[in-house]
């Protein structure tokens, strides 16, 4: 970090507070970027954010795993006051879309340069459930070249 010109994001693929605190004690970032939805939720995402405020770090919040990641992510967001921005796929907006009854998260909901938080029972998400059940999730067939642990069987 102290070699780029450019400041260093990351947290994406950290996934426990540990983590986060181990990239903070070695200042391997500048920008740290938790995601509700792999560091053990809004709880703990808002424990990563107390901690990067004792280290004078940023945080950006990070979501690329769907709109239910995206509404824990805004609620994180709007709990943890250093919580600078929250970096989210575009490109991913019709699948989205099609995942809730409502367009809350496609870029003409944005109002200057922000999404709101939702705001009904639980993450405030109203699933169409006729789409998820049309596209049933189906875990990848494991192989022995595959460890166990990338296809979440421990």
């Amino acid at each position: 970090m102290e070699q780029s010109q450019v400041p260093i994001a990351y947290g994406e693929h950290l996934f426990t507070l540990n983590d986060f605190n181990d990239c903070l004690m070695h200042r391997y970032a500048n920008v740290v970027q938790p995601d509700a939805a792999i560091c053990g939720g809004i709880s703990e995402g808002k424990s990563v954010a107390s901690l990067a405020r004792t280290f004078g770090i940023q945080v950006a919040l990070h979501c690329a795993a769907g709109p239910a990641a995206l509404a824990a992510n805004l609620h994180l967001a709007a709990a943890a006051p250093n919580v600078t921005m929250l970096e989210y796929a575009f490109t991913v907006d019709r699948v989205w879309q099609a995942m809730v009854q409502e367009p809350m998260f496609s870029p003409s909901s944005l109002r200057h340069g922000m999404l709101s938080v939702p705001d009904g029972p639980g993450l405030g998400l109203s699933i169409n459930e006729e789409i998820w059940a049309k596209n049933p999730y189906v875990p990848p067939a494991r192989t022995d070249r595959m460890p166990a642990w990338s296809l979440g069987y421990i």
